[in-house]
């Protein structure tokens, strides 16, 4: 008798890769500020979404890889636009810990602005099944958020 044994193993998907989104993004940032450089980068981190189906990300830096002036940008595609929604559901009902407070932003189908005391902020938005976060100072975060939604499609 033989007896054949099969095992398999779940793995998530979470591929970094090109993403045509980031890279229009990243076309009319040059255009537009011409001073911001952008760095592609990949992310040993956990992933933004856990169920997410692909990741780009990268950062810009206002004249060179040394200046201070930093924007991150992290774009996470997931299977639905229920699991963004989720996602973000999650993110509205965290706790905020002292010297962070947490702002509805007006932006995408939904989006919210962490900003710390000192001046750092992270705005997380989703449009459809991608959730994109963007790190940096405030009013750079702002500034980038809003090209990155501007090279999303509507709907």
């Amino acid at each position: 008798m033989l007896v054949l044994l099969v095992f398999t193993a779940s793995i998530q998907v979470g591929a970094q890769g090109r993403s045509p989104l980031l890279d229009k993004v990243v076309k009319s940032v040059k255009k537009h500020r011409p001073l911001w450089y952008f760095i592609p980068g990949v992310c040993t981190c956990p992933a933004l979404v856990s169920n997410q189906l692909s990741y780009a990300m990268g950062g810009w830096h206002l004249g060179g890889v040394a200046s201070k002036r930093h924007v991150s940008v992290y774009v996470s595609t997931v299977p639905s636009v229920e699991d963004a929604a989720e996602w973000m559901e999650d993110l509205s009902q965290r706790k905020v810990v002292a010297g962070w407070r947490r702002d509805r932003y007006m932006l995408g189908d939904e989006s919210y602005q962490w900003s710390s005391d000192d001046g750092y902020s992270y705005i997380y938005f989703r449009k459809g099944s991608v959730v994109v976060e963007v790190s940096g100072q405030k009013r750079d975060v702002q500034l980038f958020a809003e090209y990155t939604a501007k090279q999303m499609p509507a709907g």
